[in-house]
């Protein structure tokens, strides 16, 4: 009976463990850092475009991790959308809730939030819980970008402060303000929600060996 209850949790483990590392996607690029808008008191910074892995996960995203270079930054969001690459009136973009602090204006300093992801650096960070209006937003935003020249859908990337005393850089080895020839790298992470089948499975296994106890009991 013991061999059977660790034979059903191993399994059980696998199954959400691969559920949910297949429902994780990552884009990396070498950031842009040189469309810069500013409106009011509103600074944005384009990132660039980041395409992702694989093709986006039938449900929607529940989390999400991100990082970029960044500079003099005070609460600058990360916004993410498509179709557009003028941030200022772009109703296809949304603020995923991540936010970058480097106070530090001397050196543009690589910035993670809200960590690693767990593919990225052994276990990992949990990722930035999005609410559930937000997860069905972005998850549509990515499906709706699928197309022959982005099989995999796109999203693009701005930082965005309201913080007038703070003009944060989000520098790239093509601006010109850089003092670096090396590339800075952006990435961005989200993970769905477990696909409900193999929740399902996990749940018939485990009362598979209730019923299996249960029997032996009785024939005791």
């Amino acid at each position: 009976m013991k061999s059977i209850c660790v034979f059903v949790q191993s399994l059980a483990l696998i199954c959400l463990c691969s559920t949910s590392y297949a429902d994780m996607l990552f884009a990396f690029r070498q950031q842009a850092g040189t469309v810069i808008e500013t409106v009011g008191n509103q600074r944005a910074i384009y990132l660039g475009r980041f395409e992702f892995d694989g093709p986006p996960p039938s449900n929607d995203f529940s989390g999400i991790w991100a990082g970029a270079t960044i500079r003099d930054a005070n609460n600058v969001h990360l916004f993410l959308g498509n179709g557009d690459l003028t941030f200022n009136g772009n109703a296809s973009m949304m603020d995923t809730g991540v936010v970058f602090t480097q106070l530090t204006n001397n050196q543009p300093t690589a910035v993670v939030a809200p960590g690693l992801p767990p593919s990225m650096s052994g276990p990992g960070i949990a990722p930035l819980s999005l609410t559930a209006p937000a997860g069905s937003s972005l998850h549509q935003l990515l499906t709706s970008s699928v197309s022959a020249s982005f099989p995999n859908g796109y999203l693009d990337g701005w930082l965005v402060s309201n913080d007038p005393t703070h003009l944060f850089t989000a520098p790239s080895s093509s601006n010109p303000l850089s003092s670096s020839a090396t590339p800075f790298n952006a990435f961005v992470g989200v993970v769905a929600v477990p696909e409900p089948s193999s929740i399902a499975l996990v749940g018939l296994l485990l009362a598979g060996a209730v019923a299996i106890r249960v029997r032996r009991r009785s024939v005791a």
